[in-house]
């Protein structure tokens, strides 16, 4: 049988090009070496979210007092925490692979190799199709032997008491925020001046800021060998990740200085009918949803021979408050030649923030002069993750700042203070400022 369309990786990416695929009736077979769900699912955002969301709850436990509650938090049961986790996780494994079958996506468990344009070996089983997507994901860098990746955290049984984070993206702000809420005691190693360091400033000051008002330690400007001589109980490597292009004809595409596989807007390869989504693409963000956008993206380039057009990125980091971003910062948008202005609201004043939480935050709206369009919004608050959608669908169409502000947002809400937020761009651009 040649198959229409051949997914190499089941996680985000490659399964929502599968269920694309076969949506528009297109006979699709999907390789995957270890466990469907990529590692998002397995060994990434779900677990530590999971993992995230009872270091809240026992931080909120913790404050109970505070609002009248007689409660005595005791601290954490780390093995029934795990299993619960794994737990979650498998059950969202199953129905994913129950429905890839129910769609008849057929799967094949293994090591699959690209050997030419239309032939797969996996199993020494020979596979022929019209079209490859390569969704075979990312794997974290170790930096040195000692050091635990990020995979290999999600596997402890018990909380350490004290953890050293080496690199100071949003991995590393996760799983201090996560162990600092467990009882451990964490410092986070970089090379720079602050950590979140191609995130919005008044991001990466707050959260710095709120960081060591919880007792983490953060060193900066450390050098190699200060990094390399690391050691705690636990020393976590949380330096990016790398394109896993293993078993793949390098022939067929072209890959940048970090591996990253060099595609067309549609995802296409320099090989016609191969394409790459998802975290093995150069420049990936490295996001589930933008990976799955993709291979949406490279189905319907198939099925039509058209590119569609890019989602606006949106970038989420899990922390407390949450952190969320889309399209450009004011300094971005200056630096492309765009004449912008930024305002910004505090979450001091917001009702839902005061009934609910000790944290504050902001949001922040960056919008063009002239057309007044919303150029990009960077959130530090409760719910960021989920308020900031509204705002890439503004970014990805090209809503205005008074189209926004025709929208009721309700009292009391957290996202009513993204309506105060445009009342004050809408001034700063009425005043000319």
């Amino acid at each position: 049988m040649i198959y229409d369309v051949a997914v190499i990786g089941g996680g985000p990416g490659g399964y929502a090009a599968a269920f694309e695929a076969v949506r528009y009736g297109l006979s699709t077979i999907l390789f995957e070496k270890e466990l469907v769900g990529g590692t998002c699912l397995n060994r990434g955002c779900v677990p530590t979210k999971y993992l995230a969301h009872v270091a809240k709850l026992g931080m909120e436990l913790s404050h109970a007092t505070g609002y009248g509650l007689d409660i005595q938090y005791r601290g954490i049961d780390f093995r029934m925490t795990q299993q619960k986790n794994h737990a979650i996780v498998e059950e969202l494994r199953n129905g994913l692979s129950q429905k890839l079958a129910d769609c008849n996506v057929a799967i094949v468990n293994g090591e699959a190799s690209l050997i030419d344009k239309n032939l797969i070996l996996c199993g020494n089983v020979p596979y022929e199709t019209r079209n490859v997507i390569i969704a075979s994901g990312s794997r974290p860098i170790r930096l040195r032997e000692h050091m635990l990746t990020s995979d290999e955290v999600l596997k402890l049984d018990k909380i350490p008491a004290s953890m050293s984070i080496i690199g100071g993206g949003s991995i590393s702000a996760e799983f201090a925020e996560i162990f600092n809420g467990f009882g451990t005691s964490v410092s986070i190693y970089i090379r720079g001046e602050r950590i979140l360091r191609n995130w919005d400033k008044d991001i990466a000051v707050g959260l710095a800021q709120s960081m060591k008002k919880r007792g983490i330690k953060i060193v900066s400007k450390c050098d190699e060998d200060t990094l390399g001589s690391v050691r705690d109980e636990i020393t976590i490597s949380a330096v990016g990740r790398k394109p896993v292009l293993d078993h793949m004809n390098k022939l067929l595409f072209s890959t940048d200085d970090n591996g990253g596989i060099i595609t067309d807007p549609s995802g296409q390869t320099k090989t016609k009918g191969i394409y790459a989504v998802g975290d093995a693409v150069s420049g990936s963000p490295m996001l589930a949803h933008t990976a799955m956008e993709q291979g949406i993206r490279a189905v319907c380039h198939i099925r039509h021979q058209q590119s569609a057009s890019a989602g606006a990125v949106i970038r989420c980091i899990y922390t407390t408050p949450e952190i969320a971003c889309v399209g450009s910062t004011v300094e971005e948008a200056l630096l492309q030649g765009r004449d912008a202005v930024s305002a910004r609201q505090t979450m001091y004043a917001n009702a839902r923030t005061l009934i609910s939480t000790r944290e504050r935050g902001f949001i922040k709206i960056v919008a063009e002069k002239g057309t007044r369009r919303l150029l990009g919004a960077q959130l530090m608050c409760e719910r960021a993750s989920d308020i900031i959608s509204e705002l890439a669908a503004a970014v990805q169409n090209g809503f205005t700042i008074d189209d926004m502000l025709k929208t009721t947002r309700p009292h009391p809400s957290y996202a009513e203070a993204v309506s105060e937020a445009l009342g004050r761009a809408r001034e700063a651009l009425d005043s000319g400022i």
